[in-house]
Parts: structure tokens; sequence; C-alpha cells
């Protein structure tokens, strides 16, 4: 299902959308490796990613309806307030490594 990106033009401008989706794609393959369902929006699960130039992002993901949503900002823009760190084991490419999410629930969800 594509995505509908929300990141800061400049994001788009220097990585290109392709580029900053590759993140999101892979932290939905996390949770599918993991048997975690996406959550449902204003549910969230956020990732800390580094791009191609050392800059420090967070990636968000989640479903609206029908529609796949992904979120990506400087890092120094997003607080993990109200959150849960989660730490869950991914495979790709025949390397199996350790990461930490962290999942927002609504409170009284």
């Amino acid at each position: 299902m594509p995505w509908q990106l929300h990141a800061m033009q400049r994001l788009r401008d220097e990585y290109g959308e392709a580029s900053l989706l590759e993140y999101a794609d892979r932290l939905e393959d996390v949770l599918g490796q993991n048997d975690m369902p996406m959550p449902d929006f204003p549910a969230m699960v956020w990732s800390l990613e580094r791009l191609q130039c050392d800059e420090d992002v967070a990636v968000g993901i989640a479903r609206d309806g029908g529609e796949s949503l992904a979120f990506v900002w400087p890092a120094d823009k997003i607080q993990f307030v109200g959150t849960e760190e989660i730490t869950l084991v991914y495979e790709a490419d025949g390397t199996r490594s350790v990461v930490i999410l962290h999942r927002y629930v609504p409170p009284g969800e």
C-alpha cells in the first residue's frame, strides 16, 4: 500500500521522497517480522534512524482507515513523551539486529 508521507520540505528536497519512505518500509517490515500490526492512528510506532548524510531523524508509521501514514522529522523536533520503548529483533540480508522502537498509544485506548 502506498505511503502518505509527512515530512519537512527540506528533507524531501535533500533526500527525496522515495529515500525517506524506505525507512517507513523498514519499520513496517520490523513490525511484520515480529507479528505486530501497524497501529491505527493516532497510535503510532516510531524509530530513530540516521540518513545517508549522518542526519538523525524520527520515523513514525500508522494506518488511518485505508491509508498508510509515514512521518519523517528531524530527531531534535520529536520527543517520545508518553511512549513505551520496545526492543525487537529484525533480520535483513541474513543479518539479525536489535531494533528499539517507541510505541505511542493515546490515553484511554
